[in-house]
């Protein structure tokens, strides 16, 4: 839908629908991450890998309420019948940026996870 922003507009129902979903999916996937961790025991990790994984934990806060105040604007801009288009362009680069800065982090975490294993199986055997 954001590879063309006038399809925004003329399906800003389901749009609206996505992003609320998304918005549902993030809390879940943040709880479920923040509740049972990214190991299965923490107290044998390397205290660095832990800090990293802390930093990374932190981060959920931020993509959440930073996804909120994203899926505000996009009602807001969906609400207005014919919106503008350097307006429509505006609220899809937001939407990419956010996918980039959500990406860079789940790429971190799965970095993290992989080098947690690396050290507890070894490589290069």
């Amino acid at each position: 839908m954001c590879r063309e922003p006038s399809r925004l507009v003329l399906d800003r129902r389901s749009f609206l629908e996505v992003i609320e979903t998304l918005r549902d999916q993030l809390a879940l996937h943040f709880a479920l991450e923040e509740a049972y961790g990214y190991f299965d025991d923490p107290i044998y990790v390397a205290p660095r890998l832990c800090d990293r994984a802390s930093a990374l934990r932190d981060e959920h806060q931020q993509l959440y309420l930073s996804y909120c105040e994203l899926e505000v604007r996009a009602v807001d801009v969906l609400e207005h019948r014919s919106p503008a288009r350097s307006v429509l362009e505006a609220l899809v680069s937001e939407i990419a940026d956010f996918d980039a800065q959500l990406r860079r982090h789940e790429e971190e975490e799965n970095q993290l996870i992989q080098q947690e294993y690396s050290d507890d199986i070894g490589v290069g055997d």
